[in-house]
């Protein structure tokens, strides 16, 4: 995302206003991620996870994705739910790659025919 920040424009405002346009969330796992103590990931996450509980419940926005064997970090979503009891896409080895890659592009094509369909379908009446 912040390959399209101008020079000199304030990051946390230009990711913040992405994130607010954005359809989804990709979060990427690794064991290196993993073992940092501090990584400028999270900050991210957690205003994704905002955006996450203005969702309706059963929509996907977060996806979580594994580049390496690791541990998806216990970081709250709500109340109830972690980041763990999302259903993370397998990217490594280097031989699952594509059909990872494949199943993250049908989740999300999936949700946004979903939200189309809820957009064009005209409320009921009482």
């Amino acid at each position: 995302m912040d390959t399209h920040l101008r020079p000199g424009q304030d990051w946390k405002i230009g990711i913040t206003k992405s994130l607010e346009q954005a359809d989804f969330f990709v979060v990427c796992l690794s064991l290196e991620f993993a073992n940092r103590l501090r990584s400028g990931v999270f900050p991210e996450l957690y205003d994704a996870i905002a955006l996450q509980r203005q969702c309706a419940p059963d929509a996907v926005f977060i996806l979580v994705t594994k580049l390496s064997a690791c541990d998806v970090p216990l970081v709250r979503l709500d109340g109830v739910r972690t980041l763990r009891d999302l259903q993370a896409i397998k990217l490594y080895p280097e031989k699952e790659w594509t059909a990872g890659v494949h199943s993250l592009a049908t989740s999300m094509r999936a949700e946004l025919l979903r939200k189309m369909k809820t957009m064009l379908t005209p409320p009921s009446r009482p």
